[in-house]
Protein backbone atom coordinates (compact mmCIF):
# COMPACT_ATOMS: atom_id res chain seq x y z
CA UNK A 1 0.00 0.00 0.00
CA UNK A 2 1.34 3.85 -0.76
CA UNK A 3 1.24 6.25 1.83
CA UNK A 4 1.20 9.41 0.42
CA UNK A 5 2.88 12.25 2.64
CA UNK A 6 0.81 15.26 2.80
CA UNK A 7 1.44 18.34 1.06
CA UNK A 8 1.60 20.30 4.49
CA UNK A 9 4.38 18.08 5.85
CA UNK A 10 6.70 17.45 2.57
CA UNK A 11 6.43 21.36 1.19
CA UNK A 12 8.17 22.46 4.37
CA UNK A 13 10.71 19.87 4.05
CA UNK A 14 11.56 21.05 0.65
CA UNK A 15 11.35 24.78 1.08
CA UNK A 16 14.35 23.96 4.12
CA UNK A 17 16.52 21.94 1.82
CA UNK A 18 16.38 24.70 -1.21
CA UNK A 19 17.08 27.43 1.84
CA UNK A 20 20.06 25.44 2.98
CA UNK A 21 21.67 24.23 -0.39
CA UNK A 22 20.84 27.49 -2.52
CA UNK A 23 23.12 29.92 -0.57
CA UNK A 24 26.15 27.57 -0.73
CA UNK A 25 25.78 26.86 -4.22
CA UNK A 26 25.85 30.48 -5.15
CA UNK A 27 28.01 31.32 -2.30
CA UNK A 28 30.53 29.22 -4.05
CA UNK A 29 30.61 31.91 -7.16
CA UNK A 30 30.31 34.79 -4.58
CA UNK A 31 34.77 35.98 -4.47
CA UNK A 32 35.45 35.61 -0.63
CA UNK A 33 35.81 39.08 0.02
CA UNK A 34 33.58 41.87 -0.52
CA UNK A 35 32.88 45.42 0.73
CA UNK A 36 30.01 47.05 1.86
CA UNK A 37 30.00 51.19 3.31
CA UNK A 38 28.16 53.98 4.77
CA UNK A 39 27.85 57.39 4.97
CA UNK A 40 26.69 59.92 6.96
CA UNK A 41 27.42 63.70 7.43
CA UNK A 42 27.45 64.32 11.69
CA UNK A 43 27.08 67.80 13.20
CA UNK A 44 30.69 67.61 14.82
CA UNK A 45 34.38 68.79 13.70
CA UNK A 46 36.20 66.24 12.44
CA UNK A 47 39.56 66.56 14.58
CA UNK A 48 36.70 65.97 17.86
CA UNK A 49 34.94 62.80 16.19
CA UNK A 50 38.79 61.47 15.11
CA UNK A 51 39.35 61.72 19.00
CA UNK A 52 36.11 60.36 19.62
CA UNK A 53 36.29 57.34 17.85
CA UNK A 54 39.59 56.41 18.95
CA UNK A 55 38.85 57.31 22.92
CA UNK A 56 38.20 53.60 22.63
CA UNK A 57 37.47 53.71 26.52
CA UNK A 58 34.73 55.92 26.34
CA UNK A 59 32.88 54.15 23.71
CA UNK A 60 30.28 52.54 26.69
CA UNK A 61 29.32 56.24 27.51
CA UNK A 62 27.50 56.03 23.66
CA UNK A 63 27.24 52.40 22.64
CA UNK A 64 25.32 51.17 24.96
CA UNK A 65 25.66 48.02 24.63
CA UNK A 66 28.78 47.30 25.50
CA UNK A 67 29.94 47.27 29.40
CA UNK A 68 33.61 47.81 28.83
CA UNK A 69 36.32 48.64 26.86
CA UNK A 70 40.14 48.07 27.58
CA UNK A 71 43.18 48.89 25.32
CA UNK A 72 46.21 47.50 25.05
CA UNK A 73 49.31 48.86 22.65
CA UNK A 74 50.70 46.24 21.02
CA UNK A 75 54.13 46.29 18.29
CA UNK A 76 54.24 48.20 15.30
CA UNK A 77 51.99 51.19 16.55
CA UNK A 78 48.76 48.84 16.78
CA UNK A 79 46.22 49.02 19.80
CA UNK A 80 44.32 46.10 20.76
CA UNK A 81 40.92 46.62 21.74
CA UNK A 82 38.83 43.94 24.09
CA UNK A 83 35.37 44.80 24.36
CA UNK A 84 32.89 43.07 26.43
CA UNK A 85 29.26 43.62 26.27
CA UNK A 86 26.91 44.21 28.86
CA UNK A 87 23.92 41.97 28.90
CA UNK A 88 25.85 38.75 27.34
CA UNK A 89 29.13 39.11 29.13
CA UNK A 90 30.71 38.17 25.77
CA UNK A 91 34.39 39.27 25.04
CA UNK A 92 35.75 40.21 21.66
CA UNK A 93 39.46 41.48 20.56
CA UNK A 94 39.91 44.05 17.78
CA UNK A 95 42.78 45.31 16.85
CA UNK A 96 43.63 48.97 15.45
CA UNK A 97 46.04 48.35 12.62
CA UNK A 98 46.46 51.93 11.20
CA UNK A 99 45.22 55.53 12.23
CA UNK A 100 46.08 58.30 9.66
CA UNK A 101 44.93 62.19 10.84
CA UNK A 102 45.58 64.77 8.03
CA UNK A 103 44.52 68.00 7.47
CA UNK A 104 41.16 67.27 5.45
CA UNK A 105 41.06 63.20 5.56
CA UNK A 106 41.68 61.43 8.56
CA UNK A 107 41.04 56.76 8.37
CA UNK A 108 40.99 54.46 11.55
CA UNK A 109 41.38 50.76 10.62
CA UNK A 110 40.20 48.25 13.16
CA UNK A 111 40.58 44.11 12.32
CA UNK A 112 38.96 41.69 13.46
CA UNK A 113 39.85 38.02 12.82
CA UNK A 114 37.13 35.06 13.61
CA UNK A 115 36.57 31.54 12.59
CA UNK A 116 34.39 32.57 10.18
CA UNK A 117 36.60 35.11 8.28
CA UNK A 118 38.53 38.44 8.45
CA UNK A 119 36.70 41.40 9.08
CA UNK A 120 38.39 45.48 8.35
CA UNK A 121 36.44 48.02 9.20
CA UNK A 122 37.92 51.90 7.91
CA UNK A 123 36.24 54.81 9.40
CA UNK A 124 37.25 57.37 6.91
CA UNK A 125 36.72 61.08 7.87
CA UNK A 126 36.62 64.34 5.98
CA UNK A 127 35.94 67.57 6.32
CA UNK A 128 32.07 68.52 5.56
CA UNK A 129 30.72 72.26 5.55
CA UNK A 130 29.60 74.28 8.12
CA UNK A 131 32.51 72.43 10.44
CA UNK A 132 30.68 68.91 9.64
CA UNK A 133 32.36 65.71 9.07
CA UNK A 134 31.03 63.26 6.21
CA UNK A 135 31.87 59.77 7.77
CA UNK A 136 32.30 56.49 5.67
CA UNK A 137 32.29 53.35 7.50
CA UNK A 138 34.19 50.60 5.20
CA UNK A 139 33.79 47.03 6.05
CA UNK A 140 35.70 44.64 4.18
CA UNK A 141 34.77 40.77 4.72
CA UNK A 142 36.74 37.81 3.69
CA UNK A 143 34.58 35.00 4.68
CA UNK A 144 35.57 31.16 4.13
CA UNK A 145 32.15 29.11 4.11
CA UNK A 146 30.32 29.93 0.79
CA UNK A 147 27.01 29.59 2.58
CA UNK A 148 27.94 32.23 5.12
CA UNK A 149 29.16 34.44 2.32
CA UNK A 150 26.17 34.68 0.42
CA UNK A 151 24.47 35.35 3.52
CA UNK A 152 26.48 38.20 4.86
CA UNK A 153 26.33 39.70 1.19
CA UNK A 154 23.14 39.56 0.51
CA UNK A 155 20.50 38.63 3.21
CA UNK A 156 22.11 40.56 6.49
CA UNK A 157 23.05 44.05 4.77
CA UNK A 158 24.29 45.56 8.17
CA UNK A 159 25.36 42.51 10.07
CA UNK A 160 27.89 44.22 12.03
CA UNK A 161 25.62 47.13 13.26
CA UNK A 162 27.00 50.42 10.88
CA UNK A 163 23.55 52.12 11.01
CA UNK A 164 23.10 51.35 14.28
CA UNK A 165 26.58 53.04 15.07
CA UNK A 166 26.29 55.82 13.39
CA UNK A 167 23.01 56.37 14.93
CA UNK A 168 24.25 56.76 18.31
CA UNK A 169 27.08 58.30 17.45
CA UNK A 170 24.77 61.48 16.27
CA UNK A 171 22.49 60.87 19.42
CA UNK A 172 25.50 61.06 21.45
CA UNK A 173 26.92 64.30 19.32
CA UNK A 174 23.74 65.99 19.99
CA UNK A 175 23.23 65.39 23.67
CA UNK A 176 27.09 66.83 24.25
CA UNK A 177 25.83 69.68 21.94
CA UNK A 178 22.83 70.22 24.32
CA UNK A 179 24.82 70.53 27.27
CA UNK A 180 27.57 72.51 26.19
CA UNK A 181 25.00 75.51 25.11
CA UNK A 182 23.76 75.21 28.26
CA UNK A 183 27.02 75.10 30.74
Amino acid sequence: MLYIVPIFIIMPLILMGIMLIAPSILGKRIPPSFTKEKKQILNIAKNELFELLTDYKNYPLWVKYLFQVQTERIGNGKIKIMQTYKKRKVYQELTEVRRIEKEEISEISIFKSEDEGVTLWTYILENYENAKTKMTIKETMYIYHPYLRFMLKYILKDENGKGDFLKRIKRFIRKNKKIKTKG
